[in-house]
């Protein structure tokens, strides 16, 4: 969602996509129409577009005047873009199916089905005038059986935001998505960026006037998704940090850690689960909120946890079950993948695996199971050679809280290895 976007920042942010190792950027239905350009850079880059139509979180009229007008649009978008290899999929709206599915607005009684722009001016509308793409009607689609079942996450396409707490709890690591259309995890932005926007008076001050402006989320608590900052920071760390870089450290740590950490739960279980779209690349405007690069092109530490998380070929350390670690080689390439592989303590050098990979072309599979004390905190280090060059990642061992002193040392041994090349550079 670009709203009002300059032309040269369109393209300088669908590069950061491309840098990130995306395939596919979701126009959302709270935003606009792209232009040509963008489509046209889109089929440039082989980044996929999905395409909702522009309805969002709304019960819009459902009058004959008004579906006529809806008609009218949709004829026009579908005309203008249906010839970009880039466009994937239309969709009818972001979440008007959960509306009517928790009856918001509505009433109890009322069926997604009876919404008719989505399920029946829309599609109609595709059918006739680019019938060879896929049509999903909402997103996440909730049919009429859904609700009859009160099963909201039964769907196989869903928006896993949930409580946003921990992001190894139940939720989050057993969620029965195949494709997850929306997830993120909040993240605060850079300090240097911070004082472009708010007051040096008000710099400390996190739930005064100028902070809950630049909320990503002003309607409801008041500065909801900043407090939300700082209990996530404190469920990791323990503790809430007064200090405001300081505070932007636990933040984006943990922001990144769980990032990551959704990515590589949906590759690992490839192909049960099939992707996901996560929420978001940048901002429009200055602002606290979950994307990885803030509005002034300043990258947190996400967006480098994450291009590393989306290379076509990665060793995956999947979470303790009956006291030891699954590793799992994932391939989104066309050819077949192998190589030599290690898992070490990244502070003492002490190894956990050792061996050779093999793994099919578009495939995942089980390379090695090694046992670990759960009760540990340790930083793995996985490496693995990759047609003549060596790779690297790290799995995060225990649970919160964690020593933010003994992070940044862990930090600092895998800017070494992985994210100095990407342009990282220490806080």
């Amino acid at each position: 969602a670009i709203h009002g976007e300059a032309p040269e920042r369109v393209k300088k942010d669908l590069d950061l996509f491309a840098d990130l190792g995306c395939n596919m950027v979701r126009c959302w239905g709270g935003s606009i129409y792209e232009d040509e350009e963008f489509f046209n850079y889109c089929d440039e880059l082989g980044l996929l577009v999905w395409q909702d139509f522009m309805f969002a979180c709304e019960t819009a009229p459902q009058t004959e005047e008004f579906l006529d007008a809806v008609r009218r649009e949709a004829e026009e978008v579908v005309k203008a873009r249906r010839n970009h290899p880039s466009l994937a999929i239309w969709c009818g709206d972001n979440e008007c199916d959960e509306l009517f599915f928790y009856g918001a607005l509505l009433g109890a009684n009322q069926l997604p089905s009876s919404n008719r722009i989505s399920r029946e001016i829309l599609p109609r509308v595709v059918t006739m005038f680019d019938p060879a793409r896929p049509y999903l009607p909402s997103s996440p689609y909730l049919c009429d059986e859904i609700k009859r079942l009160n099963a909201r996450y039964r769907s196989p396409e869903q928006h896993l935001w949930g409580p946003r707490d921990n992001w190894k709890g139940h939720f989050y690591k057993d969620n029965t998505a195949v494709f997850a259309s929306e997830i993120g995890y909040h993240g605060m932005t850079n300090v240097e960026s911070i004082r472009k926007f708010i007051p040096e008076a008000e710099l400390n001050d996190r739930h005064g006037v100028s902070w809950t402006c630049h909320a990503a989320q002003q309607f409801g608590t008041p500065c909801y998704r900043n407090g939300l900052m700082e209990n996530q920071a404190k469920g990791f760390w323990g503790y809430i940090a007064e200090d405001l870089t300081e505070f932007m450290k636990c933040s984006q740590i943990v922001q990144a850690e769980a990032m990551k950490y959704l990515i590589e739960l949906f590759r690992a279980k490839k192909w049960s689960k099939t992707g996901l779209i996560w929420w978001n690349v940048i901002d429009c405007w200055p602002q606290f909120s979950d994307a990885v690069v803030d509005y002034y092109y300043v990258r947190k530490l996400a967006y480098y946890y994450i291009k590393n998380a989306q290379k076509p070929v990665s060793l995956i350390v999947s979470d303790p079950e009956a006291w030891g670690c699954r590793l799992t080689a994932v391939n989104d390439t066309a050819v077949s993948a192998s190589g030599h592989y290690k898992v070490t303590d990244i502070e003492t050098g002490e190894v956990f695996a050792e061996g050779e990979y093999e793994v099919a072309a578009d495939s995942a599979a089980e390379v090695d199971y090694f046992k670990v004390c759960q009760a540990d905190k340790r930083m793995l280090l996985i490496e693995w050679e990759i047609n003549g060059e060596v790779s690297y990642n790290h799995y995060l061992l225990g649970s919160a809280p964690f020593d933010l002193d003994r992070y940044l040392g862990w930090l600092r041994k895998l800017d070494e290895k992985i994210y100095t090349a990407f342009g990282r550079h220490e806080w």
